[in-house]
């Protein structure tokens, strides 16, 4: 078995990348008073999910098109959501937990660092969706 294991090292068939890495984050206080508190993120080979709770601190009804969501890869890609997307509707000192999943066809594991984008932002009052900041997250280097 142990010689199995070793061929398939030297000929490049054991990834020494781990199956999935934690990426991190903080609190972040966007434009029109929309908070944004990262609760879960993890990278895998083709996959990143992020997890996020959204608040809405302004006067106004919030509306997030999930469509709007974006992560930006520090080669300057731009991924958009996969999946069933959502329409959430959050009131005034209200939140939502929103889960986003992007996939790319290039490993993503060597990502240090990616942008999440926060569009498809749109009030009750104008319903212009716009695009009101980023959530940087960062790879810990905890594999999982």
């Amino acid at each position: 078995m142990k010689a199995y294991l070793l061929a398939l090292g030297l000929f490049g068939c054991a990834s020494s990348l781990p199956g999935k890495l934690a990426l991190v984050g903080s609190s972040a206080q966007l434009q029109d008073g929309v908070v944004v508190n990262l609760e879960d993120a993890v990278l895998r080979a083709h996959e990143v999910k992020v997890k996020v709770w959204v608040q809405n601190l302004s006067r106004d009804f919030l509306v997030l098109d999930q469509r709007g969501l974006q992560l930006k890869l520090s080669d300057g890609r731009v991924l958009t959501p996969v999946g069933e997307l959502q329409i959430y509707t959050v009131p005034t000192g209200g939140g939502h937990e929103v889960l986003a999943i992007f996939r790319d066809h290039a490993e993503l594991r060597h990502e240090a660092q990616v942008t999440l984008v926060f569009g498809g932002v749109s009030f009750a009052a104008d319903g212009r969706a716009r695009v009101v900041g980023e959530l940087v997250l960062r790879a810990d280097g905890e594999k999982l």
